[in-house]
């Protein structure tokens, strides 16, 4: 018996062995139509190139050319050299016969056509009359009625002198004329804004006052007192001086400039706030710190005219066993006052909650008196019993979206202790907040010595909302409708701020509430002097179907200058927003050094540092 190396090998050499015979055999091996989809051969042709020398030039030749008759002697049948078919006959090399231009078989009268004759044609263009589709006199109906809107640019829209981004300047007062007015001037001694000189169809008048301009004596008598009908160009009237020219515009422009600041705040949908607010900031930089800070505060003009926006609002009550009787009769009659309270043009809603909720509306309604009534109704005699779902509670109602340029508000009133569904307080933060998307605002009431303040706290701060937590349950009835007071009046919605070139990452906080009248919004933040020496901030909201806007530059070596506790508010502000992330993210050990260091060295307490 061969041992499996053996028959390895061997199988080996046979199988060498075989392949190398056929290879040897392979071109005598005739294929089986090996040729089928070869094309056929296609027919060749052979090529010569034959050198024939030039003939001289014939006399006879030569006649024919200049005859186009065959020269005498010669058979008609032959080839003729004057329409170049015959290259043998032709004089000269063949440098000549390239150079040489070509021959035209074909004579020019063969283009030539016959001129058209139009009868009378003179006569027909002397006396045939076009008619006129349009009227060019002037019409004054037609003046008032045309649709043209005429664009005025004041000088300074270029702003070319501004060294700060385009976005913080303020748009240019350009002005659209009104339909069934004329094209203005602006002089330069005009703000913009005021109320420029007119432009008369019948004349131009510095003062602003139509010219009317004499009628030229005429054979047909002598014209109407107080004509404007001119046959000659009046005499211009001599140029009156610049200064007295600027002295009688100023006066005239500042009469009419409420008139037309007003119309064009009609027209537009844009608003700007900077002259109904009041804007304060100061600063502070502790002695040997490299960078300073700074307190924004925004607030209602005193007298400043902001129409108050309506607001879509929803009411969560926390009815389950945690809640006990007498705080649930309190929440349920402080309810009803703020109901109460709201305003014809409000829409709300109540929600009750224990496991799960149940909505007095499937949306929110108009607050007129019938529905007051019906809520009051649902509020009546309600009862303390059942678990705590408050995610449950909060999903349907973050999933209503409010009315478009309308703030929506969530008045969440609840111990803030889940004992069914969701329970995790962290968890139930992230996923309202998430849901919510920051159209809604929750502010969050709690009373009494068990309140989860966590809870509260921070599902109010991360939907730009406030929570109050109040340790008398007794005076729930009473502090409910003073916490509601403080925002029912909202102005503006949807804030977004640009702070230019000062890094906004070290600003709190990062989401601006909503603005209402009562309250104002402060921002916290960083600057270094050395870098920092303007400062410019734009904010801009909506308010219903109009956006304003609110743009404010100061210089902050000019500041009014404050004590450390804009420090500590800063901190605190910073505070907030950290442990806001530490909700989200969990607690990193980068979060909880950022919160610690806080805690040292502005004195700040949290429960992260109390060991």
């Amino acid at each position: 018996m061969l041992s499996r190396r053996s028959l390895m090998a061997l199988s080996f050499l046979v199988s060498g062995v075989f392949y190398v015979c056929f290879l040897m055999a392979a071109p005598h091996i005739l294929l089986i139509n090996a040729e089928a989809a070869k094309p056929k051969a296609l027919q060749t042709f052979r090529v010569e190139l034959k050198n024939i020398p030039v003939q001289a030039v014939d006399p006879a030749t030569e006649s024919e050319e200049k005859t186009g008759e065959p020269a005498a002697g010669q058979p008609e049948g032959q080839p003729q050299s004057g329409n170049g078919t015959d290259l043998s006959s032709r004089p000269g090399t063949m440098a000549e016969l390239l150079t040489r231009p070509d021959d035209q078989s074909i004579g020019a009268q063969a283009f030539q056509v016959a001129n058209s004759e139009i009868p009378n044609i003179a006569d027909r263009v002397s006396t045939d009359a076009v008619p006129r589709e349009h009227d060019l006199s002037y019409s004054e109906t037609g003046a008032k009625h045309a649709d043209a809107k005429i664009i005025e640019i004041a000088r300074d829209t270029a702003r070319l002198d501004i060294n700060i981004p385009r976005r913080f300047v303020r748009p240019s007062p350009d002005r659209i004329v009104e339909p069934g007015t004329f094209p203005v001037l602006r002089s330069e001694a005009i703000e913009p804004g005021q109320i420029p000189m007119e432009i008369d169809r019948r004349g131009i008048s510095l003062l602003g006052q139509p010219v009317a301009m004499p009628v030229a004596s005429t054979g047909a008598g002598p014209a109407a007192p107080g004509s404007l009908v001119a046959s000659t160009p009046p005499p211009e009237p001599p140029p009156m001086p610049k200064e007295v020219v600027k002295s009688l515009e100023k006066p005239m422009a500042e009469a009419a400039v409420q008139k037309e600041v007003k119309a064009v705040r009609a027209e537009s949908d844009f608003v700007f706030l900077d002259d109904l607010v009041d804007i304060k900031m100061t600063t502070y930089r502790a002695a040997g710190d490299r960078q300073g800070f700074f307190e924004l505060s925004i607030q209602p003009k005193e007298g400043g005219k902001i129409d108050v926006l309506p607001k879509d609002v929803t009411f969560v009550i926390d009815a389950s066993r945690s809640m006990q009787q007498r705080k649930l009769d309190l929440a349920a009659k402080g309810v009803g006052d703020m109901v109460r309270s709201l305003r014809p043009e409000d829409r709300f809603n109540v929600v009750v909650f224990r496991d799960s909720p149940t909505f007095l509306h499937p949306n929110r309604v108009a607050a007129d008196e019938g529905n007051k009534a019906s809520a009051a109704a649902f509020l009546k005699g309600l009862e303390s019993k059942g678990q705590t779902d408050v995610y449950s509670a909060l999903r349907p109602v973050v999933a209503q979206q409010p009315r478009a340029g309308i703030p929506g508000i969530i008045v969440l009133v609840t111990d803030g202790r889940p004992t069914a569904g969701l329970q995790d307080s962290r968890e139930v933060i992230n996923a309202v907040t998430g849901e919510n998307g920051l159209r809604n605002s929750i502010f969050a009431f709690g009373a009494g010595n068990t309140v989860n303040r966590y809870l509260l706290d921070l599902i109010a701060y991360r939907n730009i909302g406030r929570c109050a937590v109040i340790a008398n349950m007794e005076e729930t009835a009473a502090k409910l409708p003073g916490f509601f007071e403080e925002f029912s009046d909202p102005l503006l919605t949807d804030i977004k701020v640009d702070y230019g070139r000062i890094a906004d990452d070290e600003i709190y906080p990062r989401a601006i509430p909503n603005f209402y009248r009562r309250g104002a919004v402060k921002v916290y933040g960083r600057f270094d002097p050395e870098k920092d020496k303007e400062f410019v901030m734009r904010l801009s909201g909506r308010a219903g179907g109009r956006e304003k806007e609110l743009v404010f530059r100061a210089k902050l070596g000019e500041a009014g200058q404050a004590t450390g506790t804009i420090a500590s508010e800063w901190a605190f502000s910073k505070a907030y927003y950290i442990i806001g992330e530490m909700s989200r993210q969990g607690e990193t050990p980068e979060l909880v050094g950022q919160l610690k260091e806080l805690s040292s060295k502005y004195n700040i307490r949290t429960i992260y540092n109390q060991q």
